[in-house]
């Protein structure tokens, strides 16, 4: 095999993350009694490993998913300028386009060697494991068209087999029988694979050298290249929450590599899974994208909106008599006076959601909930007005929440009032001069005080959108704590 070339400016970058270059693996002196020591310097000599000194190449010490995707990306002799990753921020939560090893990770990914980790992460400083780096040799064999051949002596199967993961069973087996990955040999003379065990780099090093021996051109297979991606949709409508899906095939149907790549722009929005399998996030538009491995596109524009709210719940400008039938069953008169006297069996309890701040310095929130008493109707209302406060972007900070009044004639007294952080939000009166004044010791300074309900916030708008009245609309005072759901 000739040796590998590689540009100046990405041996520098490369040198500071994954060791520094040695030109002569011969100086190398904790590998010269090391059973690894001609695979080591083989490796180093063809350019694929690195020491981590002039002198060092820390054969015991772990290799992590990006060094080992990049040492099979060195192998494959890739440009790296061909897989540029203008798109890996969104594709991974934790590779960075500018991160030394992106090209090697878009690459991989492209092509199928890796899907990456759970989550939109490819968690690129984690040791890989050694069942890991079998399924991607493997994979890379494949895409490379080559086959596998006796590389040494294989052994008898491997004692620990059963714990070796699904999707890595086949690649173990394959490279189990070929002598490209050996086992522990045990005193009852026994193999053990130890499959969740993190790769050394001097074992990792002893794959790659079998692995080169072993790697024989497939003849026997015609390479066809892909051609595009045909989507089944090109533009989805999703509520926030969803999950959903794109079909999408390579074609022509006999490519020889079907591997999609899926990524979103905006991930915030919704986020694009391996097999075109999209979650909802926040409202927004993002465009999804399927890439086959020699860089050919199709794309999805994915609109995502709220869930439009169900009809059970109150809606802003509701008729006197829609809320008189939604609360009592029937339109009345009075509607303050309706329970006097009659009991509280119209009350229930409620736990909602809410932030408050962390401590004096109002620098950090924390979430926790608050329990009140509301009337029985309106239950889930109350309980999904405080969740909209509590998911919006403004977090407005609420400490205290109370409800029900017994024996009151007022909509406290029908468990259809709450005020919130009644200290400065204080009921004021105009006096004869028409300005207002507070009645008592507390005071009302939206954007002075942080606990203060300002006019324009969201909180008042959620209320507002639920069918709830506010206190601060009042002509002839203003209560800047109430807020009720027949508005007085």
């Amino acid at each position: 095999m000739r040796k590998r070339r590689f540009a100046v400016c990405i041996l520098l970058v490369f040198s500071l993350s994954f060791g520094v270059f040695a030109a002569d693996p011969a100086a190398m002196t904790d590998i010269r009694d090391h059973w690894a020591r001609d695979a080591i310097y083989y490796t180093v000599v063809e350019g694929l490993f690195n020491g981590v000194s002039d002198t060092e190449f820390d054969p015991n010490g772990t290799m992590t998913r990006a060094m080992f995707v990049t040492v099979l990306g060195r192998l494959a002799e890739i440009d790296t300028e061909e897989f540029s990753p203008w798109y890996l921020g969104d594709l991974y939560r934790d590779v960075s386009a500018d991160a030394w090893y992106a090209p090697y990770v878009c690459w991989a990914t492209r092509y199928g060697v890796t899907n990456g980790a759970e989550g939109g992460m490819f968690l690129p400083n984690a040791p890989i494991t050694r069942e890991q780096m079998a399924a991607m040799t493997v994979r890379f064999a494949s895409i490379y068209n080559t086959i596998l051949s006796g590389a040494g002596s294989s052994q008898a199967e491997f004692s620990d087999a059963e714990e070796i993961a699904q999707y890595a069973k086949e690649p173990v087996e394959s490279l189990q029988r070929t002598g490209v990955l050996t086992g522990s040999l045990q005193e009852d003379g026994t193999y053990i694979f130890a499959p969740k065990q993190n790769a050394t780099r001097a074992e990792c090093a002893a794959l790659i050298s079998r692995l080169t021996r072993a790697m024989k051109p497939y003849t026997y297979r015609t390479v066809v290249e892909a051609e595009g991606i045909d989507f089944d949709k090109t533009e989805i409508d999703l509520y926030e929450g969803d999950t959903s899906g794109i079909n999408a095939a390579v074609y022509p149907e006999d490519a020889t590599n079907q591997t999609i790549t899926w990524f979103s722009t905006d991930p915030s929005v919704v986020q694009a899974s391996p097999g075109g399998v999209l979650h909802a996030g926040s409202e927004g538009v993002a465009w999804v994208y399927g890439l086959t491995y020699n860089g050919l596109s199709e794309a999805c524009q994915v609109t995502v909106t709220q869930r439009p709210r169900p009809v059970a719940y109150p809606v802003a400008n509701e008729s006197y008599e829609e809320k008189c039938m939604r609360i009592f069953g029937e339109v009345v008169s009075d509607y303050k006076g309706y329970y006097m006297g009659k009991g509280d069996d119209h009350i229930v309890s409620v736990e909602v959601p809410v932030w408050q701040y962390a401590d004096s310095s109002h620098t950090e929130k924390r979430s926790t909930t608050l329990t009140l008493q509301v009337h029985k109707n309106i239950a889930d209302t109350v309980v999904a007005v405080f969740t909209d406060i509590y998911n919006s972007a403004e977090r407005f900070p609420i400490y205290s929440a109370g409800g029900y009044r017994s024996n009151e004639h007022s909509e406290h007294g029908l468990g259809l009032a709450i005020d919130l952080n009644p200290t400065e939000n204080a009921e004021m009166v105009y006096d004869g001069s028409g300005n207002l004044v507070p009645t008592g010791n507390w005071f009302y300074t939206p954007g002075e005080n942080d606990y203060s309900i300002p006019a324009d916030s969201e909180l008042v708008a959620i209320f507002r959108s639920y069918g709830f009245g506010w206190g601060g609309d009042w002509r002839s005072k203003k209560d800047y704590m109430h807020f009720s759901y027949f508005g007085t």
